[in-house]
């Protein structure tokens, strides 16, 4: 009995002991001074007991979790806080912006209204001065029509007088003198259209007016370059001849410097005399070359430290190279007619001297 009194007085109230009193526990919980210094309610925590000191620990973390979700809370209330207000201002500047967008487009809009305003005022009076331009020439047409007709009364009535007779002749009015000329013209366009496409047959020839007289401008550009690539193909096909029966004893370099001789001159009359040897065979060779292969320049191997001299260029379109001066260098020697058409009539056409119809 001692022994379980002794017991009893040592541990009065157990955690498994159900009917133990838990009321009357002494509470550890510390209370804020002023000073920011807690001040302990209860005893010290040595002289608590395993239960005692379970549930004074207990409370202290109930009352550290309400602290901490009052803390989350109060923070949770912050976050929505600051949420909401930078959903507002996100709100705020949008609208902003969108103002500024609408106001930016409506300045555009204003601003290319007034250039498209000035552009009409000025089209109009590029019009005005258009139509004040062809009113002038009509009135200036009008009035060689107007003489020409008069010419035309007076050389049928000298013509009718001549004659002795004075039937009514029906003469061609102007107009209709015109579209006959147009007529001819379309006709022979045509045929030009054609000459051009032999002459460039990979070429595509434009139609207009303009760039049909250009192409025939540059025809005689054309022509050479096709005269010197057709020389060049005979003369490569005579020298590959020659080149093929003498291999080992023909220096084609030697042959191609010149005309022998000791004192750098050779006889003219001896020129010609082998050349009307060897022209009879100049058939044979051109039988056996394919003209519609151009060469263009080339320079020798022994000719590479020499001034380079005109050459031609190699071209698939040949009348879009000429214009753009990419079809040779040679220089071009342009047509000239031998007569010239005035008022009085086909005139010779005098070489270093200009003759300006009468």
């Amino acid at each position: 009995m001692k022994e379980r009194r002794t017991k009893a007085a040592r541990d009065p109230a157990r955690p498994s002991d159900p009917a133990a009193p838990t009321g009357g526990a002494p509470s550890t919980e510390a209370v804020m001074q002023e000073g920011g210094t807690h001040e302990s309610r209860g005893p010290p925590l040595s002289t608590l007991s395993f239960t005692e000191l379970h549930t004074a620990l207990g409370e202290v973390h109930v009352a550290e979790v309400r602290r901490l979700t009052a803390l989350v809370d109060e923070a949770a209330k912050k976050n929505c806080r600051l949420i909401a207000l930078g959903k507002a201002r996100e709100k705020a500047l949008a609208e902003a912006r969108e103002g500024y967008v609408k106001e930016s487009l409506y300045r555009e809009a204003d601003f290319r209204a007034q250039q498209a305003e000035e552009a009409k005022k000025k089209a109009k009076a590029e019009v005005a001065d258009l139509t004040k331009v062809l009113e002038d020439k009509g009135k200036e047409l009008e009035d060689v029509i107007a003489d020409y007709k008069v010419r035309l009364d007076a050389a049928a009535e000298a013509r009718d007088a001549a004659r002795g007779q004075c039937d009514f002749v029906e003469l061609a009015t102007p107009r209709e003198c015109l579209q006959e000329a147009t007529t001819r013209i379309i006709a022979c366009a045509g045929e030009i259209l054609a000459a051009l496409q032999y002459l460039s047959p990979r070429e595509v020839i434009p139609r207009d007016a303009p760039s049909v007289f250009k192409a025939v401008s540059d025809i005689p550009a054309v022509v050479d370059w096709l005269r010197r690539s057709s020389c060049r193909v005979g003369v490569t096909m005579a020298l590959s001849m020659v080149l093929a029966h003498y291999s080992e004893g023909f220096d084609v370099e030697e042959v191609t410097a010149g005309f022998p001789s000791e004192t750098g001159e050779f006889d003219v009359a001896e020129v010609l005399r082998l050349m009307e040897a060897v022209r009879p065979y100049a058939d044979r060779v051109l039988a056996t070359a394919d003209l519609e292969t151009h060469i263009a320049s080339q320079s020798a191997p022994e000719d590479a430290e020499k001034v380079p001299g005109p050459q031609d260029f190699p071209a698939e379109r040949l009348f879009h190279a000429a214009a753009t001066k990419a079809l040779s260098t040679y220089p071009v020697v342009r047509y000239t007619p031998k007569f010239r058409h005035g008022d009085g009539g086909a005139e010779p056409v005098m070489e270093g001297k200009s003759s300006s119809p009468k």
